[in-house]
C-alpha cells in the first residue's frame, strides 16, 4: 500500500522541524527530495537523517551522517531495514493527522504564545525539553511555543503543506486528551485553515486519537548502540 499524502507531509514537516532545531544549534544539514541529513551529531532526542520517500536506499544518507554508535534514523515508512548497518529499531509509532480545524476567537484560557528567553527556559525545564530548543525559534514566523501556566505545552510548526504539533507535556495526573484539544484550539487561531499532523505512540497516541486525530501510517526510530 501507498503511503498516504498525510504521511508525506508530516515527514516532511518533521523533518523541516528537526532542521530548524538543528540549524539553530549550528549543526549543519542537507535536505533532498529523498531524505532530511544532519552533518554532525545532533541535539539530543533528534534524529542524524529522517527518510522522506519510500523504499529508500540507506546507504546514501548513512554515509552523510555520524554514522557511529548513538547514531538515529526516522523511519517515516517504516520500510527500512538498517539491522545490516548495526541498527536496532527504538521504537515504532503512528503518524498522526487533523483535517484543518475551525477558527476560533482566540487561544483557551490559560494559553499563552512564549515571547521571551526566560519563560522559555521555564517552559522547557517543565517540558524536559531544558537546552533543546533555542531562544531564537522564537522569532521565526513559522514556530509558536505554546504554554498553559508553565506547566503544560507544545511546539507548533507550520510547513508547506500541515502544521506540526510536538513536544506536548502536561503536569502528572492532568487530563492529557483535553490538553490536546487545546493544542488544536491555539493551533487553529495561530495557524487559521491549516491542517495539523504529529507522531505519537503509547499512551500519547490514545490521548491524541481521543481529541480528534487519526492515526494514518507507521514511522520506526532506528538507533545504532
Amino acid at each position: 500500500m501507498n503511503p498516504s499524502p498525510q504521511v508525506r507531509a508530516a515527514a516532511l514537516n518533521n523533518a523541516a522541524w528537526c532542521d530548524l532545531v538543528c540549524r539553530s544549534h549550528e549543526v549543519r544539514t542537507i535536505t533532498s527530495k529523498q531524505f532530511w541529513v544532519a552533518l554532525q551529531r545532533t541535539p539530543p532526542q533528534y534524529p542524524d537523517a529522517v527518510s522522506l520517500v519510500e523504499n529508500l536506499n540507506p546507504a546514501g544518507f548513512l554515509r552523510m551522517i555520524q554514522n557511529s554508535p548513538g547514531a538515529s534514523v526516522k523511519d517515516s515508512f517504516a520500510d527500512l531495514d538498517l539491522t545490516a548497518a548495526g541498527y536496532q529499531v527504538r521504537f515504532t509509532a503512528d503518524w498522526i493527522a487533523y483535517e484543518a480545524p475551525d477558527g476560533s476567537a482566540g487561544l483557551p484560557e490559560g494559553w499563552s504564545v512564549v515571547s521571551g528567553a526566560e519563560e522559555l527556559a521555564a517552559w522547557a525545564a517543565a517540558g524536559g525539553l531544558v537546552h533543546l530548543i533555542s531562544p531564537a525559534l522564537l522569532e521565526h514566523p513559522d514556530v509558536r511555543i505554546l504554554s498553559r501556566g508553565g506547566t503544560a505545552g507544545a511546539i507548533l510548526n507550520r510547513s508547506e503543506a500541515v502544521v506540526g504539533i510536538s513536544n506536548l507535556f502536561a503536569p502528572e495526573g492532568a487530563d492529557a486528551v483535553c490538553v490536546w484539544t487545546d493544542v488544536i484550539t491555539c493551533a487553529a487561531s495561530l495557524f487559521p485553515g491549516q491542517a495539523l499532523c504529529g507522531y505519537e505512540h503509547g499512551a500519547d497516541l490514545e490521548h491524541a486519537l481521543k481529541a480528534g486525530f487519526t492515526a494514518v501510517g507507521p514511522l520506526r526510530v532506528w538507533v545504532r548502540p
